[in-house]
């Protein structure tokens, strides 16, 4: 039940990231340059999406089931194990972006860029965050309500 839910968030937390991306780095048309290439909305949402949808399932997913099975032995209050989940996703949205500037680089990327990059991992890993709880959420509401209706 749970791992449904983590599968089809992936690709919604992809998408609402690359949304906000592609709105935030496309020119707007009256500030564009004669005889400069920009890439259009289209083109960057598309081309993030190609790369996050496959490291929310290679990595987020595996990442977020792991911290389930921690969260099973942790004894903790709800706010306190919601809070320490939003920061370890955050930190492993962070590795996962290490581990995909090291594939790609070779190396690790320039400190500036690199940092905003990390910072871009764990906001992603964050929304992924909230996807799932947010179905999780709804996949609750329904089972109580068919528990009711079943009485």
């Amino acid at each position: 039940m749970f791992v449904i839910i983590r599968v089809t968030s992936a690709p919604i937390a992809a998408v609402i990231v690359c949304l906000v991306l592609a709105w935030i780095s496309t020119e707007p048309q009256a500030e564009r340059l004669d005889q400069v290439y920009y890439m259009s909305f289209q083109e960057n949402f598309i081309l993030p999406l190609v790369f996050a949808v496959p490291i929310y399932l290679i990595l987020g997913l595996p990442y977020s089931l792991l911290i389930d099975r921690l969260f099973e032995h942790v004894q903790l209050n709800r706010y306190a194990k919601e809070i320490l989940a939003m920061c370890l996703y955050m930190v492993g949205g962070a590795f996962a972006m290490f581990l995909f500037i090291f594939t790609i680089e070779g190396g690790m990327s320039g400190h500036m860029i690199g940092s905003m990059l990390y910072l871009l991992g764990s906001i992603s890993a964050l929304v992924y965050y909230v996807v799932i709880r947010s179905f999780a959420a709804l996949w609750t509401v329904q089972l109580r309500r068919r528990e009711r209706e079943a009485r």
